[in-house]
């Protein structure tokens, strides 16, 4: 309970409102309620004597003490003990007028010594606010439109790591509901001048699990630990430091939770963003399970990792610019996200799904609109990606701005099961084919957006050729092998130039070179008579790396999770240790599906165990006496 309570004037929790009765009664009732009297939480709770019959031609003053009596008086002084809250009037034959005088209470972050210049650390603040709330029961906290600075100091009692933790209440306990409603949003990346809307902010650089500005428990996977809260975010801008690694807001344990009017981003303007290498998310909805319809309104998130978690329950309405990827789905649900309408803009990943589901048809589903505005000064990789033993299914009607055929590139190992309606062709798409070469020569004939052809382990060379495409936009992408040359044909034109290279060299075939770091991948976008050609150098698989590279489990418990790496001429991968644990003495190593030219470095790392890097893999410790979680992001060429 906050030592500030007693600093608060008398005022109305809830009810205690006296309703005008119809015209020729003199008759009128006090309803319930609970208010704050006198530093105490008070219940009025309802009695027959609460309905009274007011003198005519009087003004008679209703007065509350703290034992939860009433009292009518015709003078203007309540008795002793007692705090007026209405005046009555009336006149020969009806009630004329009721009028309060104790009000509710306006609760602001000032009633506990914030100051809100931007400078003085105001989370303490925060933190003795959210107490009070509790202990009445919920209500609204208004911010103004200042900069509040939430200070660097994490704090991490009862699982949390945020600059303000949320409070903790069982759920075996009554359920709360607060708004945290500021009074303007500012609706732009970069810093901010005083009085130009409600932002939260924080010079720090995350460290621990999952840091935030704002959070409960400090998770954004696994089975919720469920704090029994809802929070509402409104007209608030939430901001981190470039590439901080802290999230914005994290309502992954909050039984319920929604930001509306809500933006949050780095301490950068669009234009000067690089790919962040720390992963941090800006907003995160609550997790699967949660106890109600879950949403983000009108929000805008820039600059962050990952734009936006959700689960089930979601639904979604905004703009996310400049992430790696704009939302991401990490764990399994069973229920439907609804994405009224999304716009991503210069995102690598539009959608990165990691969820896997036991039930491939029937969880992880998505429907509604997607809007995709590709940007070329923003290294893009996929539009929408199912990570190795992830699945995902739903219906979206897209449109992708920067392809004059809308042409949308769905990826990855995982499981899709997603309809697709092209608003460009107005027409519905089939988005993904994967075709394993199962022998030496093989001829592709193009039927889905995207067609993806994998060599398995056969003698080598292997020859794939292409047939023409059905329309402009579609994509095949053959992928190269270890053990040697996999040649890539077609039967265009006969006597013809089929591919033609970035440089506009035309060329007959290409011949993707065997052997450790030579191979590539080669990308096939059907221009309407013949293929442009893309290649990827040193960007191989193997059956291996395809099938069962993604994800190790620990021989004595848990799972190491490898995201693909982000492809540019800097590569990114990232690792999620779930509780894993290797308690024998062999180390178990993964294979990087692309191949590094020098041995990467580790760029971020919270799960204090420290791994073997090599140009092919990473080796990860043995004979361990505790488990590991969190995350570890390497990087290099």
């Amino acid at each position: 309970m906050t030592k500030n309570l007693d600093a608060f004037p008398n005022f109305i929790i809830s009810g205690l409102n006296i309703a005008v009765p119809n015209p020729g009664s003199l008759t009128a009732t006090l309803n319930p309620g609970t208010a704050y009297l006198n530093g105490t939480r008070v219940i009025i709770a309802s009695q027959a004597a609460f309905t009274n019959t007011y003198p005519p031609s009087s003004a008679i003053y209703v007065s509350v003490n703290n034992a939860g009596s009433v009292n009518y008086s015709a003078g203007s002084s309540a008795p002793s003990g007692y705090v007026l809250i209405a005046q009555v009037t009336s006149n020969s034959s009806n009630i004329t007028s009721v009028q309060p005088l104790l009000l509710p209470l306006k609760v602001t972050p000032e009633h506990f010594r914030a100051i809100g210049n931007g400078e003085a650390n105001d989370a303490p603040a925060f933190v003795a606010a959210l107490e009070f709330l509790v202990s009445i029961g919920g209500g609204v906290l208004h911010l103004r439109a200042v900069r509040y600075n939430l200070g660097t100091n994490f704090i991490t009692t009862n699982g949390t790591n945020s600059l303000v933790p949320l409070p903790i209440l069982s759920t075996s306990g009554p359920y709360i509901d607060i708004v945290i409603s500021g009074d303007f949003t500012v609706r732009a990346a970069g810093a901010v001048a005083p009085n130009s809307g409600t932002v939260l902010l924080s010079q720090a650089t995350g460290s621990g699990t999952l840091p935030s500005l704002i959070g409960a428990v400090a998770q954004n996977s696994g089975t919720p630990s469920w704090t029994n809260l809802g929070i509402h975010f409104k007209k608030i801008k939430f901001q981190t430091q470039t590439n901080g690694g802290v999230i914005g807001a994290n309502l992954y344990s909050c039984v319920n939770g929604s930001f509306e009017d809500v933006t949050a981003d780095i301490n950068s303007k669009p234009g000067g963003f690089v790919p962040p290498t720390i992963i941090s998310t800006g907003l995160i909805l609550p997790g699967p399970g949660n106890f109600g319809i879950s949403y983000a309104e009108k929000f805008y998130i820039t600059g962050y990792y990952y734009g936006l978690q959700h689960a089930s329950h979601a639904r979604l309405n905004g703009l996310i610019q400049n992430c790696v990827s704009a939302i991401t789905i990490p764990e399994s649900y069973s229920h439907i996200a609804s994405y009224q309408r999304v716009t991503t803009q210069g995102c690598s990943y539009s959608i990165f799904c990691g969820a896997a589901s036991g039930k491939a048809t029937e969880e992880n589903s998505i429907c509604g609109v997607l809007d995709i505005e590709r940007d070329t000064s923003f290294p893009f990789v996929d539009d929408i990606h199912v990570a190795f033993g992830a699945s995902l299914n739903g219906s979206l009607i897209y449109n992708v701005a920067a392809d004059n055929m809308s042409f949308i590139s769905i990826a990855g190992p995982g499981s899709n099961n997603l309809m697709l309606f092209s608003a460009a062709m107005g027409q519905y798409v089939t988005p993904l084919a994967k075709i394993i070469v199962t022998s030496k020569s093989i001829t592709v004939t193009p039927t889905a957006n995207n067609t993806e052809v994998y060599p398995e382990n056969l003698p080598v060379p292997i020859t794939v050729t292409v047939e023409p495409g059905k329309y402009i936009g579609q994509s095949v992408t053959v992928y190269g092998h270890y053990s040697g040359n996999v040649t890539v044909a077609s039967n265009v034109t006969s006597g013809e130039p089929a591919f033609y290279l970035p440089n506009n060299v035309a060329v007959y075939t290409y011949i993707m070179q065997g052997g450790n770091g030579s191979a590539q991948n080669i990308k096939l976008i059907w221009n309407g008579g013949a293929w442009n050609a893309y290649t990827q150098g040193s960007l191989f698989l193997n059956t291996v790396s395809v099938t069962a590279n993604f994800s190790i489990a620990g021989t004595g418990g848990g799972s190491i999770v490898m995201t693909p790496p982000l492809q540019g001429v800097f590569k990114v991968v990232s690792f999620m240790l779930t509780g894993y644990m290797n308690n024998t003495a062999t180390a178990q190593t993964q294979r990087f599906p692309t191949v590094f030219t020098q041995i990467p470095i580790i760029l971020g790392n919270n799960t204090g165990i420290n791994p073997t890097l090599s140009t092919n893999g990473i080796t990860w410790p043995f004979s361990m006496t505790a488990a590991a979680s969190g995350n570890i992001i390497i990087g290099g060429q």
